[in-house]
């Protein structure tokens, strides 16, 4: 009996890694939920984001009032801990992730999937 419990008590606790690390990254959903409004961020509601996929590319699909941004491209790490360079037709931007709280231009976005 003890070495069932320790048993199971061993692949509960694979299982529970696995998902873990399945949430860290840079891959995923990112929803916008502030934009930069001079030296403060106001709380916004929308269907906002940015994904980052696993093969490098990069939607971003924004809509806040009357801005629209929609782009397709490709990101890589950059120079720092918690920077990227995602490209668009060949013109490179810059973002950080710090703490699952993505910063890119005025918006600030958290980690959904």
């Amino acid at each position: 009996m003890k070495k069932f419990k320790v048993l199971l008590i061993s692949i509960l606790t694979i299982v529970l890694s696995l998902f873990c690390l399945t949430s860290c990254g840079e891959e995923g959903r990112w929803e916008v939920t502030h934009y930069k409004v001079g030296d403060m961020y106001v709380e916004v509601d929308s269907d906002s984001y940015i994904e980052m996929r696993n093969d490098k590319t990069l939607f971003i699909d924004i809509e806040i009032g009357i801005v629209h941004i929609y782009k397709e491209g490709t990101w890589a790490k950059g120079e720092e801990d918690g920077e990227y360079v995602v490209t668009f037709n060949g013109s490179a931007e810059e973002m950080t992730i710090n703490d699952n709280v993505m910063y890119y231009h005025i918006y600030k976005l958290e980690k959904v999937k």
